[in-house]
C-alpha cells in the first residue's frame, strides 16, 4: 500500500491511522461535510488510560478535497477487502506506565556502569600522573 499525496482525492479506498480524540474528531467534520462522496466501511477505535487510537478505512465515491496533510498526514490507498491486520496490525496502544519493564534492561545499565568506572579509574589515574 502507498501514500495518496494528491489533495483532491481521486475515487477509490484510503485508510488512515490516527491518535488523538481531536484528529479522529476533525476525521468526523471533514467526513460529514463530505458525505455525499465519503462513506466510511470500517474502524476500529482503542483507547487506555493515555491514549486513543483509530483506524478508518473509507471510500470515496467522486473525487474530494483532501484534510490538511500537515496535520493529518497523507492516506494510504487501500482495497475493498483491507482490514487493520493488512494495514500494519492491531497492536494494542500500550499504556507508558507498562512498558516500564521493557525499556529497564538492567544488563545494560549495569555494563554501562562499568564502562563509566573504568573510564573515571583511568582519568583518576592520568590525572595523577600529571601532577606529579
Amino acid at each position: 500500500m502507498s501514500l495518496e499525496r494528491n489533495p483532491m482525492l481521486p475515487k477509490g479506498f484510503y485508510w488512515i491511522d490516527l491518535l488523538g480524540d481531536d484528529k479522529a474528531a476533525g476525521f468526523e467534520r471533514w467526513r460529514s461535510a463530505n458525505a455525499s462522496s465519503v462513506k466510511v466501511r470500517d474502524t476500529v477505535d482503542q483507547r487506555d488510560s493515555t491514549q486513543h487510537r483509530t483506524w478508518i478505512k473509507w471510500e470515496v465515491t467522486a473525487p474530494v478535497l483532501w484534510l490538511a496533510p500537515s496535520v493529518y498526514g497523507y492516506p494510504n490507498r487501500a482495497t475493498a477487502s483491507t482490514t487493520i491486520d493488512d494495514a500494519g496490525g492491531a497492536e494494542k496502544v500500550k499504556d507508558p506506565l507498562d512498558q516500564i519493564g521493557e525499556k529497564v534492561n538492567l544488563e545494560t545499565i549495569a555494563s554501562g556502569a562499568k564502562t563509566v568506572g573504568f573510564w573515571a579509574l583511568v582519568a583518576l589515574v592520568v590525572v595523577k600522573v600529571l601532577k606529579r
